[in-house]
């Protein structure tokens, strides 16, 4: 299998063009974090990046069991017969990712097996489909609040006057976004830079979600997988971090055991256990397993009400490969039992500064494998060189540091 790193795939699917071009932010993430793929990936698989991977990330890496090759891309000539007939895997579908390959297969007469593009896979991936999907969970769980529930606009008077109605903070949410990109925070009455930036998603995108900030708990997700068979399994749970502004921080890396433990702490197991197996219905439907296979990642919140802890079911899906999907294959592939960490990017605009820090940490928190497996320590997951500006890496943290 051959694995490529797409961030920003929801913006691309709302461009359309298969010419699309990245913005110069994430087309740095995705030339600097290329390899990330890897450690989620099988290995004997292939990883294809811009670049090749620098001897000390390699040295580093070869404490752990086989990681896979990486292919860069200026090689692929060199590397037909290794690559040929090979299955390609995305981080995310996307016209234009698809379009590269195809490009790739007729010049280098690679006979990949690429995904097929399928329109409404476009509405797939729209936030639309999150708010459909919790609907459905409401009305089958009058336990949940029916105030989660997001309205949609596509112009700024009615949100104005939405605003004025309510009393606490709302949050809106541009449909095709992922990460903390598109959020903004408002509330009555609306100040100008906020209608300013509001104004700019409407451009973009043909609408916007509007619903009910709430006093977040804890970020975490349901991971599921639609198989080619048409049927869709439960794969685990993600524990997650995200900042004051809904923007990714990290990923504990550790046992299911450890997450379910932090999990269950607040909320009955069988809560759990009852919206899991009605989100396997729902991702088995015909509109959605029949069009997509792969990775489901079901986005979920603890918040806080009235002093009790409540469970927010589906605040995104994200119908593409997450952190929390490499969190936790990372874990299985390359760490020990009884181990834990957590995984971070990190952006530096200064790439002196990143790559100092990153030396710095070399020395300072080595990192401890046996037997080809993370026991602690600063594991670097992809290069960090003097021209890097984000870096991807895991260091030693205790389960009760990831909440």
């Amino acid at each position: 299998m051959l694995h490529y790193f797409n961030p920003g795939s929801e913006e691309a699917v709302l461009n359309a063009s298969p010419y699309y071009t990245l913005p110069a932010n994430p087309a740095k993430m995705q030339q600097d974090l290329a390899y990330l793929p890897a450690w989620y990936a099988n290995e004997n698989d292939f990883v294809l990046c811009e670049n090749p991977l620098d001897n000390d990330f390699l040295n580093t890496s070869k404490r752990l069991r086989k990681i896979p090759e990486n292919i860069v891309k200026e090689e692929i000539s060199q590397r037909q017969n290794l690559l040929k007939g090979e299955e390609v895997s995305l981080w995310g579908l996307s016209p234009q990712s698809i379009h590269l390959f195809e490009q790739l297969n007729k010049k280098h007469d690679l006979d990949l097996n690429i995904p097929l593009w399928n329109d409404e896979y476009r509405s797939l991936i729209s936030r639309n489909t999150a708010s459909k999907c919790l609907s459905d969970l409401l009305d089958k769980n009058p336990e949940l609040s029916q105030e989660l529930l997001p309205e949609f606009f596509s112009e700024i008077n009615p949100i104005e006057n939405k605003l004025s109605e309510k009393n606490y903070p709302m949050l809106i949410k541009a449909p095709y976004s992922s990460s903390g990109r598109g959020l903004l925070w408002v509330q009555h009455p609306m100040d100008r830079s906020s209608r300013q930036i509001l104004q700019g998603l409407l451009k973009k995108q043909p609408c916007v979600s509007l619903e009910k900030a709430l006093d977040k708990q804890l970020d975490f997700a349901m991971l599921f997988h639609s198989n080619s068979d048409g049927n869709v399994d439960f794969r685990g749970y993600s524990l997650f971090q995200t900042d004051n502004k809904g923007n990714y921080k990290g990923n504990f890396v550790g046992s299911q055991e450890e997450i379910k433990a932090v999990l269950f702490e607040s909320i009955d197991e069988a809560l759990f256990e009852k919206v899991k197996k009605q989100l396997i219905d729902y991702f088995s439907r015909k509109e959605i397993s029949g069009i997509y296979k792969g990775c489901i990642c079901v986005d979920m919140m603890l918040y806080k009400e009235d002093d009790k802890i409540c469970l927010h079911p589906c605040v995104e899906i994200n119908f593409r490969h997450t952190m929390g999907w490499l969190a936790m294959e990372l874990y299985k592939n390359y760490f020990q039992e009884n181990t834990s960490g957590f995984f971070q990017i990190e952006f530096r605009k200064n790439a002196a500064e990143l790559y100092e820090k990153h030396l710095q940490m070399m020395c300072s928190d080595p990192l401890i494998a046996e037997n080809g497996k993370y026991v602690s320590g600063y594991l670097p997951l992809c290069p960090v060189t003097a021209n890097t500006n984000f870096s991807a890496f895991v260091i030693s943290v205790p389960v009760s540091r990831s909440q």
